[in-house]
């Protein structure tokens, strides 16, 4: 089964494939019991964890660059992830770069990205992310030149996680920032 998938998605380029190969489990959750029957066959094996008060069912997750805009973190929590991180999110919406930007090594069975930082910027992800009903643990990788300032307001919720109060500031803190309202300095100085 494996190799007649591979041989279909080959015939595409890489981009393609990856956008057809998601196309194609949309579909399948959709259809009556279709999440479900994904549900059953990618169901992780008990290994749950608790960190940092946050429960994981298994310590496998899917990393950002996969869901670079949150469109498909129900289907994806479908597929046994112990969690899902999207992104990376840039404060504007931003193209990445130029195409072909994605290459097959099939011999080394191996991938090169040079994908950039193609994402439709924080005010997409923040309503998207809103939207989402959260069965799996979500993370989003903020893609900034202040990276090292802006973990900081990515870890205080992770460790913290009741402290809803400062997720909200997170989120609000995104929404300004690609809204333009506020400059990405004045946001970490005012959360830090």
């Amino acid at each position: 089964m494996y190799s007649l998938i591979r041989s279909i998605l080959f015939r595409f380029n890489p981009e393609r494939a990856h956008r057809l190969a998601l196309g194609v489990l949309h579909f399948l959750c959709k259809l009556p019991f279709g999440g479900h029957l994904l549900k059953a066959l990618y169901a992780p094996k008990l290994n749950q964890k608790t960190v940092f008060g946050l429960t994981f069912s298994n310590p496998v997750g899917i990393a950002a660059g996969f869901d670079k805009n949150a469109d498909h973190v129900e289907v994806l929590s479908h597929l046994g992830f112990g969690f899902i991180e999207v992104g990376s999110v840039t404060a504007r919406p931003c193209d990445g770069n130029e195409l072909p930007r994605l290459f097959r090594l099939p011999l080394d069975r191996g991938i090169i990205n040079r994908m950039g930082l193609n994402n439709r910027g924080a005010m997409a992800a923040v309503q998207k992310i809103n939207k989402i009903e959260r069965k799996t643990p979500l993370f989003v990788n903020i893609a900034s030149f202040l990276f090292l300032k802006l973990v900081s307001l990515i870890l205080f919720p992770l460790l913290f996680p009741s402290d809803m109060v400062y997720s909200r500031h997170l989120l609000n803190t995104l929404t300004s920032m690609a809204e333009g309202s506020m400059q990405p300095m004045s946001c970490i100085s005012q959360a830090t």
